[in-house]
C-alpha cells in the first residue's frame, strides 16, 4: 500500500524510515482510511519493541508516516534460512508478545501478525505496520478501551463478514468474518512462534479453501517431532495459543509473554533462587555429596590412559535401479549426505542418512545432479541447480537460496562452507567466494601462469585458510595442492606435489591430519595446523577408492570418519546390426562398457568410444566390419571421446582432456600419427558432425554458460558461427547431406525435443518430435530422418523439399528396443543407420552395471594413532 524510504532528520540528526502513501492510491477512501488508522495506532504505542512513530503529515496530495529507522532483517527473511535457535525463539516470541501486550491494552488490535511485520534488530524484535489494526470495542475479549476515546468513523475498514488479513496467520474467528479481539493477535502468534521454532508453517494447503480448512479443523504436527530437543513447556504454549475456540486460549499476550520469559535460562534461574531455603538445603547437600563424586571420578579417570574411539565400518547399498553420487559427510561426523540416483531416468534427490537411524530420509528431489556439502553446524546440506547455490535444512525441509550462481566448467561444481560464514566453490577453472548469508559471489583465486585450473576448494577449521588444488600445463611443475587463506589468496605455497590424470583432493582431519585422494588411494599426512606444513610420508587409509572425485570425492568429516566409494563397474555393451523392424542379423565388434560409436562414410569401420573399467577413462576402438577385428587408436591417459568422421574418411575428430580441459582434436583412423589439436576455446568443446563440404566442424560448447550450446566451426579459419545458443541445453547437432540444414535437441520447450534449423541464416526453425527425442541422425539421401523416443523408440520421419523449406511427415516408430539405451549420455550417438537406411548398428546392453556401495569408517584417523 505505502512505499518506504530511508531519510536523513537533519534537525535533530538521525535517520527515520518515511512511508509514503502511493500517489495513485491516496484517492481511495479506504486506503487512506487504513493509512490514517495505521498512524492513530502507532502514536499511541510507545514501547521498546514497537516501530516508534515520530511524525504525520501530508505534502503536495501525498501521505506520510516518518517512524523510526530500523536495521536488520524481517522475520520472513531470516526463516529463508530454516528455524531459529530456540534461545532466540523464546526471546523473539516474548518481545512481540509484550508489543502486543501493549497494544491491546491501548486497545488496538493488531489483525496482521505475520513474519513480515516483524523485524529482527540488535536490539531484539519490533513489531510493524499497524495498517489494519483495529480498535477494540469494551468486550472484545480482554482487550478494553473507554468508547469515548475511539475517533469518529464514517465508515469501517471492513465490512462484517469481510475476510482481512493474511490467511495463513488468521484466526478460525477472522476467517468465519468475526469481530477481532485481542485473543486473535495471540493465534497469530502462536503460528509465529511455531513457524520460528521449526521452520515450517502450522497449517498448509494446496489451495486457498483447503489451507482455511486446515486451519479451521486440522491441528498442527508437535513441534516435537519435526525438532526433537522442543521442550514440553514450548510445545504446550504454542498449543495454548493454537486453540480453534478463542476461549480456549491464552487470554491476554501478557500471559503468553510471562510463559516464554519463565522458559528463558535467566527465569528459571531467577525461579530456582527464589525458592523456600528449607526446601533447598536437603538438595543442595544431595548436589555437593554427587559433585564430590563426579569430580573424584574424574581424577581417576584422568590418570588413566585414555582409550582410543572405535573404528567401525559399514557400508551404505543403494536401492536397486539407483546409484549413490556426491557423498559427503557431516562435520561432526554424525550423518551422511548423497545424491540418489535413478539409473534409468537419471532422475536424482537428496538423502540424508543419520549414523543413529536406521533409515535414510528422502530431504527433496533435485533437477540435475550435484555436488554436495553442509553447513559448519551440520545442519543444512548445499547443493548447487538451475543456476542457483542453495541449502536444504536437514531437519524441517526448508530450502534457502544463497546466490544466483552461473557455473562453468567441464565437471559438478563443489564448495566447501566455512566456520565464519563464507562459502567457496570452483567454476570455469577458478574460485569463487561468496557469503552464506548470500550475496554475489566474487573471485577468490584464479589461475596463474603455466596453470590451467583450480579445483576443490576445502577449508581449514579457522574459516580462512583454505587448501586447493591446482592443475598445471602439459609439465605439470606446479601442480599439487596449496594452502592460501581469504585475507592474502595470492600468497599461498604447495603443501603436495601431485603429477596424476586425476586431480588430488585434501581435507583436514583432527587430531593434525591432511586426508588426501590421489588416484585410487586415500592417503593420510602429519599437518601442522598452526604452521601449515606437512611432515613425513603418508599412510594408505584406502587402495581402491574410485578415482573419479569430481563424481564421488572421497569425504572426511572434523573428527576423523570417511566414507568412499570403490569403482563401480559399468555395462557390458555389444553392437548389434538390426534391420528396420529391430530383428538382429549379428553382432560387431567386443563386448564392453560402450558410450558411442560412429560409422565411416564408406561403411567399411565402425569407431568407438569405450571405458576402461581399471582406471575409469575413455579411449577410441576401431573395428573392421570386414574382418571384425578391435584396435584401440588413442593410448594418452586421459579421456578421448564422441569421434565423428570426415567426409573422405580420412580423419576422425574427437575430444579430449589431455591438456587438461576439452579440446577438439584430429587424427588418422588408422593411428600412428599424433593427434593434432583443431578447436579451443575456454571451457568445455565437443564434436558432433562434419559438413559434407568439410567446410564446417559442428561441435558442441559450453563456453558462456552452464547449458550446452551448438556452434559451427570453419575447419580452415575464421570466426565460429552461433548454431543454437540460449539458455537451454542444447545437443546433437548434425548437418543434412547437402549442408543446408541443422538438427539438434534441445531442451527450450519445456522438455527435450528434435528441432530442424536452416543454416547458416538460422531464421527457419521448426520442431520435429512430438512427445520428446534426441540423438537424430540423417540418412545419407537427406530424405529421412531418425531420432530416438524418452521411451526407448527408434523414431523415422520422412523429409520432403518444398522450395527452399524442408516438409517433415509425422513420425513413426520403426522398432522399440531396450530402455537403457535411450536414457544414456545426451551428449553420445548410440546408433548409426546405414547409406540405405535398411539396417542400424546399435548399442545393445547385455548386462547392467553393477553399482558399489558407499563404504564408511567412523574414527578412521584412529587407525593412524
Amino acid at each position: 500500500m505505502g512505499q518506504v524510504y530511508r531519510a536523513r532528520d537533519t534537525r535533530l540528526g538521525r535517520d527515520v524510515a518515511i512511508k509514503v502513501l502511493s500517489s495513485h492510491l491516496s484517492g481511495d477512501p479506504h486506503l487512506r482510511d487504513r493509512f490514517d488508522r495505521e498512524a492513530r495506532a502507532i502514536s499511541k504505542l510507545t514501547h521498546a519493541h514497537i516501530c516508534t512513530l515520530y511524525d504525520v503529515g501530508h505534502q503536495d496530495g501525498s501521505d506520510y508516516l516518518v517512524m523510526e529507522f530500523l536495521e536488520g532483517e524481517t522475520l520472513a527473511d531470516r526463516l529463508t534460512r530454516g528455524p531459529l535457535p530456540l534461545k532466540d525463539v523464546i526471546r523473539y516470541g516474548a518481545e512481540i508478545a509484550e508489543a502486543l501486550d501493549k497494544a491491546h491494552k491501548n486497545g488496538i488490535i493488531h489483525r496482521d501478525l505475520k513474519p513480515g511485520n516483524v523485524m529482527i534488530t540488535k536490539s531484539g524484535a519490533k513489531v510493524l505496520d499497524f495498517g489494519l489494526a483495529k480498535y477494540a470495542t469494551p468486550d472484545a475479549g480482554r482487550g478494553t478501551l473507554d468508547a469515548t476515546a475511539l475517533p469518529t468513523e464514517h465508515r469501517p475498514i471492513t465490512e462484517e463478514g469481510t475476510i482481512l488479513g493474511t490467511i495463513q496467520y488468521m484466526a478460525p474467528e477472522q476467517l468465519e468474518g468475526e469481530e477481532a479481539d485481542p485473543r486473535t493477535d495471540i493465534f497469530a502468534l502462536g503460528v509465529l512462534l511455531y513457524e520460528m521454532a521449526t521452520g515450517k508453517r502450522a497449517f498448509e494447503g494446496k489451495s486457498r479453501a483447503s489451507l482455511i480448512a486446515s486451519i479451521m479443523s486440522a491441528e498442527p504436527q508437535p513441534m516435537s517431532v519435526t525438532v526433537p530437543m522442543t521442550p514440553p513447556a514450548l510445545d504446550r504454549v504454542v498449543r495454548a495459543c493454537l486453540e480453534k475456540d478463542a476461549d480456549e486460549r491464552w487470554q491476554s499476550a501478557h500471559d503468553v509473554a510471562r510463559e516464554l520469559r519463565w522458559l528463558s535460562s535467566e527465569e528459571r534461574a531467577a525461579t530456582t533462587a527464589r525458592a523456600p531455603r528449607r526446601a533447598f538445603a536437603p538438595l543442595l547437600l544431595a548436589l555437593i555429596g554427587v559433585l564430590a563424586a563426579v569430580l573424584g571420578f574424574a581424577a581417576a579417570r584422568a590418570t588413566a590412559p585414555k582409550p582410543k574411539p572405535d573404528v567401525i565400518r559399514f557400508a551404505i547399498q543403494p536401492p536397486e535401479g539407483h546409484g549413490i553420487r556426491s557423498t559427503v559427510l557431516s562435520p561432526d561426523g554424525r550423518a551422511i549426505a548423497y545424491m540418489l540416483v535413478q539409473l534409468d531416468t537419471r532422475r536424482s534427490s537428496l538423502w540424508v542418512r543419520s549414523f543413529s537411524e536406521q533409515e535414510p530420509r528422502r530431504l527433496m528431489d533435485v533437477d540435475r545432479l550435484s555436488t554436495l556439502f553442509w553447513s559448519p553446524d551440520s545442519r543444512r546440506v548445499a547443493f548447487f541447480t538451475l543456476g542457483k547455490l542453495q541449502a536444504v535444512h536437514v531437519g524441517t525441509g526448508a530450502v534457502q537460496t544463497i546466490s544466483d550462481v552461473v557455473v562453468t566448467g567441464t565437471q559438478a561444481p563443489h564448495g566447501r562452507w566455512g566456520s565464519k560464514g563464507t562459502i567457496l566453490f570452483e567454476s570455469g577453472g577458478s574460485i569463487f567466494r561468496v557469503s552464506a548469508r548470500g550475496g554475489q559471489p566474487v573471485l577468490a583465486a584464479k589461475p596463474g601462469p603455466g596453470e590451467t585450473e583450480y579445483r576443490f576448494p576445502t577449508f581449514l577449521p579457522d574459516g580462512d585458510r583454505f587448501l586447493f588444488f591446482v592443475r598445471s600445463g602439459e609439465e605439470r611443475d606446479r601442480e599439487g595442492v596449496y594452502l592460501a587463506s581469504l585475507q592474502e589468496p595470492t600468497r599461498r605455497k604447495r603443501l603436495l606435489e601431485t603429477d596424476s590424470t586425476f586431480a588430488s583432493v585434501a581435507e583436514y582431519a583432527e587430531p593434525g591430519y591432511l586426508i588426501e585422494t590421489r588416484a585410487e588411494k586415500v592417503l593420510a599426512w602429519s599437518f601442522d595446523l598452526e604452521r601449515g606444513e606437512v611432515h613425513g610420508d603418508p599412510v594408505v587409509l584406502v587402495d581402491g577408492a574410485d578415482p573419479q572425485t569430481a563424481r564421488n570425492p572421497t569425504s572426511v568429516s572434523e573428527f576423523g570418519s570417511l566414507a568412499y566409494r570403490t569403482v563401480p563397474l559399468p555395462s557390458a555393451d555389444q553392437v548389434v546390426v538390426v534391420d528396420r523392424t529391430g530383428k538382429e542379423k549379428g553382432n560387431v565388434g567386443p563386448a564392453g562398457a560402450i558410450w558411442h560409436l560412429a560409422l565411416s562414410p564408406d561403411e567399411r569401420f565402425l569407431a568407438l568410444e569405450m571405458l576402461d573399467p581399471k582406471v575409469a577413462t575413455t579411449d577410441l576402438w576401431l573395428v573392421d566390419l570386414e574382418t571384425q577385428a578391435p584396435a584401440r587408436i588413442t593410448f594418452e591417459p586421459s579421456f578421448e571421446w564422441q569421434a565423428v568422421w570426415s567426409p573422405d574418411g580420412r580423419l576422425l575428430y574427437f575430444a579430449s582432456n589431455r591438456a587438461d580441459q576439452s579440446d577438439v582434436y584430429a587424427m588418422p583412423p588408422a593411428g600412428g600419427a599424433e593427434a593434432r589439436l583443431v578447436y579451443r576455446d575456454r571451457d568445455m568443446q565437443a564434436p558432433m558432425d562434419v559438413s559434407a563440404d568439410g567446410k564446417f566442424l559442428l561441435i558442441a560448447d559450453r563456453s558462456s554458460h552452464q547449458s550446452f550450446d551448438i556452434t559451427a566451426v570453419p575447419l580452415a579459419g575464421g570466426k565460429p558461427i552461433p548454431v543454437a545458443r540460449s539458455s537451454f541445453d542444447e545437443r546433437c547437432g548434425r548437418f543434412s547431406p547437402d549442408g543446408k540444414w541443422v538438427t539438434y535437441d534441445s531442451t527450450d520447450s519445456g522438455e527435450r525435443q528434435v528441432f530442424l534449423q536452416s543454416f547458416p541464416d538460422p531464421t527457419r526453425k521448426s520442431q520435429i518430435s512430438t512427445g520428446g527425442g534426441m540423438n537424430a541422425v540423417w540418412r545419407r539421401d537427406g530424405r529421412e530422418l531418425y531420432y530416438l523416443s524418452p521411451a526407448g523408440e527408434l523414431m523415422s520421419v520422412s523429409l520432403h523439399p518444398e522450395g527452399d523449406d524442408l516438409r517433415a511427415s509425422r513420425p513413426s516408430m520403426l522398432f522399440r528396443f531396450d530402455r537403457s539405451v535411450s536414457a544414456a549420455s545426451l551428449s553420445r550417438y548410440l546408433y548409426a543407420p546405414t547409406r540405405s537406411g535398411t539396417e542400424f548398428f546399435m548399442r545393445k546392453q547385455v548386462s547392467a552395471p553393477v553399482e558399489t556401495p558407499v563404504h564408511v569408517i567412523l574414527n578412521a584417523t584412529s587407525l593412524l594413532e
